[in-house]
């Protein structure tokens, strides 16, 4: 098993796995980050795949059990990798070797160079008989190991919030309250956890959405409260890149809202039900927003859409213009566009709209590992610097009838020639020996 996961086929099949699946989490979307009307339309459209889709959960990939499983194999393998990269990184630090060439002769004593050695940064760090190490920079050989200890991090990190992380998506009317227990609009819960549960009620307070002149979306601010048992309201204002915190769960803003239409509809003997319709706001002044309805208490689907002014002036106009169509499996029943107030017959009923109240998208995350993710790329980042800007460079001093160095530099030998020349120089070699250069 360990010749396995240290393969390097094994390495790069694993990572060509997971690249793969978040590369596809970018085609196939996932019902956190989409709007379930664009979700609904993406799978009718791929009709054959939706048997594979469903199977393999790729609308919720990431907190799936086989990407987890991925994960985990691939965990081990680095785990291993860094495991070797420790003790390779011990060997190179402690080690003394004997270079078999680019030995220079001294008329110094080895305790005289290892004076001037020292001068120049180098540590001695052992010696194997009349043969002494001296290295400069010995922490530049951890650098590999740095990073693979950066990426264990990464990567544990990120299996800890596949598994324990909650995801909710509320859709609050302004004014409405939800509490612990109230089922979400969309729910996503990691492998080992169970239901998200509010840790307190929660209450939209306004919704405040400010648009440019061509209806296109430009910010959006809302001010939600939390409700405790025991302790006064809580406010906090949230942006698209500003989120709140109630208890350990993180709310952001989402970008989906929009409006809940209330419609009556009457059937043929008088019989009244007040539908809600909740639509997404428009994209911009031009166009509409759609969403497709099938209600348990009556035998056809309804097909909507809206304009957030009837009169294609503001998007905050407060007089949206409703489209219904019913349906009757792929035949149309009717039409029937609505103001507010206004009435009509659309197939079988008469409708009224009643109302638009105003909704918005609040998401709320609660997990585990951030923080290990952030710094395992501070680690990696450390790593790096060590392997590019914090290169040791070795010598070797050999006493005996004459003492004798080697120099050698771990990576970039040419770029620290110059450095190689001022300590020949400063040991007092001949010009001449110091011709044959440092060991490569």
């Amino acid at each position: 098993m360990k010749r396995f996961l240290l393969s390097r086929t094994t390495i790069l099949a694993l990572f060509a796995l997971i690249l793969g699946a978040i590369v596809l989490s970018y085609f196939v979307p996932q019902h956190m980050g989409v709007p379930s009307r664009a979700l609904d339309k993406w799978r009718e459209s791929h009709g054959p795949l939706l048997a594979a889709v469903d199977f393999l959960g790729l609308h919720h990939m990431f907190t799936t059990p086989w990407f987890a499983t991925l994960l985990a194999f691939f965990l081990a393998s680095l785990s291993l990798s860094t495991y070797q990269q420790y003790r390779l990184a011990k060997e190179r630090t402690f080690r003394v070797g004997l270079p078999g060439e680019g030995w220079i002769s001294l008329p110094e004593t080895a305790m005289e160079s290892a004076v001037i050695l020292r001068k120049f940064g180098y540590v001695r760090i052992g010696n194997q008989g009349e043969v002494s190490r001296h290295v400069k920079h010995p922490w530049g050989y951890w650098g590999n190991f740095l990073l693979h200890v950066g990426i264990v991090l990464v990567v544990a990190s990120s299996l800890v919030i596949l598994v324990t992380q909650h995801r909710g998506l509320l859709n609050l009317e302004r004014g409405e309250t939800v509490y612990p227990g109230t089922p979400w609009a969309v729910e996503e819960n990691g492998l080992f956890v169970g239901k998200f549960v509010l840790p307190a009620a929660v209450r939209l307070e306004s919704h405040d959405p400010v648009f440019w002149d061509n209806g296109e979306i430009k910010l959006i601010e809302s001010t939600v409260a939390f409700l405790y048992p025991d302790r006064p309201v809580e406010r906090a204002t949230l942006g698209i890149n500003q989120p709140a915190w109630l208890g350990g769960v993180k709310i952001y803003q989402s970008h989906r809202f929009g409006s809940d239409f209330y419609a009556e509809f009457a059937d043929r003997d008088g019989k009244k039900v007040v539908l809600i319709l909740p639509l997404q706001i428009p994209p911009r002044l031009d166009e509409a927003g759609y969403g497709d309805f099938q209600f348990n208490v009556m035998p056809f689907q309804i097909k909507a859409k809206y304009y957030a002014d009837a009169a294609r002036k503001d998007m905050l106009s407060g007089n949206p213009l409703l489209v219904l169509r019913l349906y009757d499996g792929a035949a149309l029943l009717g039409e029937l566009p609505l103001r507010i107030g206004e009435s009509g017959v659309l197939g079988n009923y008469h409708v009224r709209l009643l109302k638009a109240v105003p909704w918005n998208g609040l998401i709320l995350v609660s997990m585990s590992g951030m923080p290990g993710i952030f710094f395992g790329f501070f680690i990696i980042v450390c790593g790096c610097s060590l392997n590019y800007f914090v290169v040791p460079r070795e010598v070797w001093v050999r006493e005996g009838s004459q003492t004798a160095v080697s120099w050698r530099a771990a990576r970039f030998a040419e770029f620290y020639r110059d450095e190689y020349d001022e300590l020949v120089a400063a040991l007092g070699a001949m010009h001449e020996q110091a011709e044959a250069g440092p060991v490569q």
